[in-house]
């Protein structure tokens, strides 16, 4: 059922209404058409309270725990290796059941003594979750999952209480404790309270706030700032325009987004597929910005597990965030309207649903059969123009045959399939092929999967893009500054040829940075000033005059890292693709090389003249900045935000082109608008100085 954005409360309490889709945006742990379900109603602390699963900092009760493990696997119990639960008569062997009518986190009002704590050993796992147990084992399994009186006030560092005890019921948005005077660091650590010198009943806070009453939003996190999000999108008042409610936009009427910052109009059902006019060249949007509309996906496909799961914001895998944020910020190129949008962006989080490692095929293939389903932009264009943004392990190469078409902006410019990652001698580009590698636990080798069918990358239609490398402040002042004069090092004092840190193997796999590491290092350990492997800093990498900048388990960030301490790049990664190389002079600051010239890689390094070790410093002091997601020296200055919509730019004029003469994409924005953005870094004024 659609929604009415002109109607306040649409919604219900926990969701707004976009006009744009006339659907319902669902709070974290809220669904349905009216935002009136819930997926862990005993994470409340009243029933008009928020969800908390993993932002859940106190005493949370077992039936919470059980329905956040069921929702985002197994960090839950670790997350709060503690929980209370009602006695039961038969637990039948401490299995996942829970007992009673909980529904709820609050503390119950009882007897301290008539409730039971549960470890992270419950629900039982391993050995103790077998059918068919002895009774010793039973009970001693049993005895694993239950937590005494004294160890849990101990880890808590005081008694729970009902939140009733303590100031406005710690806002829904805590549980309340009374602090022991002599409370361990562990517990002030791990359960904080603002007042616990006074003893008297205090609050734990869930994640994001703060006060004697967890009244207070803490402050937002911006660009360069701390890799723990703590609050909403660009800000704790939602551009102004909406309350922060568990990392949850909850937009105000007229207002929608991710962070209320698109104008929202009223509803009307999707527009049906009929042949559409052909319409003059549109002027451009925002100026030199492509139109780019970022789908309100259901929360659950989206955002909820950055809401309730991962609190990283910064890092090397979170260049996702980075993008959307920045994107949201930029009123040039983002549409409220997906009519008038060149460009769709469907923002998925998978590093954030499960980690690195995860291979989110059937999750993809959902969520664009869910926009196949729900929006007619989709099969307009079969998906070429839908933007997905991979920054799991091996990136683009983590997608199913749904998205083949689609624009994927990925850390790993591979174009192959998985199977040839490390085995590039079986691919024989322009001869007859050997095939995949099948022999790979890794991924599925079968014929016909998309790890021996789908290239990782698709030149001219996904953007290479770089990881967050986030630079902390005190680094941020060694970085040169735009415009200043450089005074190039050249090979003077320098006290390392070449530096890599880091691993140089990764558990006998062949494969693993294409095999460039383990040549190197078994053919040079012991090079005078060679540094291979083990930790290091910036800094050691400033003092070194080349900097290795390989692949890894798939893509490498040590380009980054190079290019931020002026340390020439020596890349070595076959067949691969650097971030944004077509934007880029690479050939003016960095060394490229291939597997065959490793035996002789010393002598090639010690044989570039200092003049053009020289010249290669200077480049690095201008173009570092391309490949920050932050923007040290202000917004004047371009970074890899910029430069990934000039290049979307460039996808999105060579769709056009394409859909100008095509019956099968007719309906698509691009066949009806030649998109006037910014194509070039000099159409974008982007100068590097």
């Amino acid at each position: 059922p659609h929604c009415d954005a002109g109607v306040v409360g649409s919604c219900g309490r926990w969701g707004y209404c976009d006009g744009s889709i006339g659907r319902c945006v669902c709070a974290p742990g809220f669904y349905g058409p009216r935002c009136s379900l819930m997926h862990y109603p005993a994470c409340r602390l009243h029933e008009q309270g928020e969800m908390a699963c993993d932002t859940f900092v106190g005493l949370m009760s077992c039936a919470c725990r059980l329905s956040c493990e069921m929702r985002y696997g197994s960090m839950a119990r670790w997350n709060a290796p503690i929980c209370w639960d009602r006695p039961v008569t038969d637990d039948a062997g401490g299995r996942a059941q829970v007992a009673g009518p909980v529904n709820t986190s609050d503390f119950p009002d009882d007897e301290i003594r008539s409730v039971i704590f549960r470890t992270d050993q419950w629900p039982l796992r391993g050995r103790c979750a077998r059918e068919n147990l002895t009774p010793e084992k039973t009970i001693e399994c049993k005895e694993k999952g239950l937590a005494s009186l004294r160890r849990t006030l101990m880890m808590l560092g005081g008694t729970p209480l009902a939140n009733r005890h303590c100031p406005s019921l710690c806002s829904h948005r805590g549980t309340c404790l009374r602090p022991d005077p002599d409370r361990s660091r562990h517990a002030s650590n791990k359960y904080p309270i603002e007042n616990a010198a006074s003893g008297a009943p205090s609050c734990v806070c869930h994640a994001g706030y703060h006060g004697n009453a967890c009244e207070k939003v803490r402050p937002g996190w911006a660009l360069g700032s701390p890799k723990f999000g703590t609050v909403c999108l660009n800000g704790h008042d939602c551009s102004g325009r909406g309350s922060c409610v568990g990392r949850f936009c909850l937009c105000q009427p007229g207002w929608a987004g991710a962070d209320c910052s698109l104008p929202n109009r009223v509803s009307r059902p999707p527009p049906a597929l009929t042949p559409a006019p052909r319409l003059p060249n549109a002027s451009p949007f925002g100026g030199k910005r492509i139109a780019i509309y970022i789908y309100p996906l259901p929360t659950e496909m989206s955002l909820e597990h950055v809401y309730q799961r991962d609190m990283l914001r910064r890092g090397q895998y979170y260049a996702n965030l980075m993008f959307l944020q920045q994107l949201l910020r930029d009123r040039a190129s983002i549409v409220a309207d997906p009519e008038q949008a060149a460009l769709f962006f469907v923002p998925v989080m998978p590093m954030q649903m499960a980690g690195n490692l995860w291979h989110p095929y059937d999750f993809l293939a959902n969520t664009a059969r869910h926009l196949q389903a729900e929006y007619p932009y989709w099969n307009r264009s079969r998906g070429e123009d839908h933007i997905f943004f991979l920054t799991t392990d091996r990136a683009g190469c983590w997608k199913p045959f749904e998205i083949q078409h689609s624009i994927i902006l990925t850390y790993l410019g591979f174009p192959a399939a998985e199977a040839y990652f490390g085995f590039e001698e079986r691919l024989r580009w322009g001869a007859d092929p050997a095939g995949p590698q099948r022999r790979n636990n890794a991924y599925d080798t079968r014929p016909g999967s998309p790890a021996t069918e789908l290239p990782c990358y698709v030149p001219g239609k996904d953007v290479v893009v770089p990881v967050d490398s986030m630079v902390r402040a005190g680094e941020e002042e060694k970085l040169p500054a735009p415009g200043a004069a450089y005074v190039c090092a050249g090979r003077t004092g320098k006290r390392t040829v070449l530096h890599m840190g880091g691993s140089m193997s990764n558990m006998g796999r062949v494969e693993y940075s294409q095999g460039v590491r383990q040549a190197i290092e078994r053919l040079h350990a012991g090079e005078e000033g060679f540094v291979l492997g083990g930790e290091f800093t910036l800094d050691d990498l400033r003092a070194a005059t080349f900097c290795l900048a390989p692949s890894g388990w798939g893509w490498g960030w040590r380009i980054t890292l190079a290019m931020l301490t002026q340390c020439v790049p020596v890349i070595i990664q076959p067949n691969v693709s650097q971030p944004f190389e077509e934007l880029l002079p690479y050939a003016s600051f960095s060394l490229r090389y291939t597997r065959e010239d490793i035996p002789a890689l010393p002598s090639l390094l010690r044989a570039v003249p200092t003049r053009r070790i020289c010249e290669m410093q200077t480049s690095l002091a201008r173009h570092y900045r391309a490949l920050l997601w932050q923007k040290p020296h202000g917004p004047a200055h371009p970074g890899a935000y910029d430069l990934t919509m000039i290049s979307l730019c460039r996808r999105a004029k060579a769709l056009a082109r394409r859909f100008a003469g095509s019956a099968e994409h007719e309906h698509a924005y691009l066949a009806r608008h030649s998109p006037e953005c910014a194509d070039s870094l000099a159409a974008a004024a982007a100068v590097f100085v």
